[in-house]
């Protein structure tokens, strides 16, 4: 039986990259919220990583044996830099505990991507 590979961000660069690079050897199901995307040999939803319902209904729809995390790779980060409330580091933040919860329902493997930008490695976390 073929695995599935959810990838979210599926209309961005990394998101695309990647479900076009496993199309072959997995059921890839990529994800979008406002630029639909279609890449042959792929499924695609509309999702919004933002509502916990709407994660977790797509994962355990899919029940995919591994999710690739690339929407916080492609976060606007000219949106990041001005926003003096937090609003998108909580956006950021909490749509990847949505996609996590979303994880633990079903026994997904998670792999998250993130940039030097948002955290170069030399920082304590916490």
């Amino acid at each position: 039986m073929t695995k599935v590979l959810l990838v979210t961000g599926g209309s961005g660069l990394v998101g695309s990259n990647v479900a076009w690079g496993n199309k072959d050897k997995y059921d890839v199901i990529l994800t979008w919220n406002s630029k639909p995307v279609s890449i042959s040999g792929c499924r695609s939803e509309k999702l919004n990583i933002l509502d916990k319902n709407d994660c977790i209904n797509l994962i355990k729809k899919y029940k995919p044996d591994y999710i690739v995390h690339s929407t916080v790779a492609n976060w606007g980060f000219k949106a990041y830099e001005q926003d003096t409330e937090g609003l998108s580091k909580l956006g950021i933040v909490g749509a990847t505990e949505n996609i996590l919860e979303g994880c633990k329902k079903v026994g997904a493997k998670l792999v998250f991507f993130s940039t030097d930008w948002v955290f170069d490695g030399t920082k304590p976390v916490g």
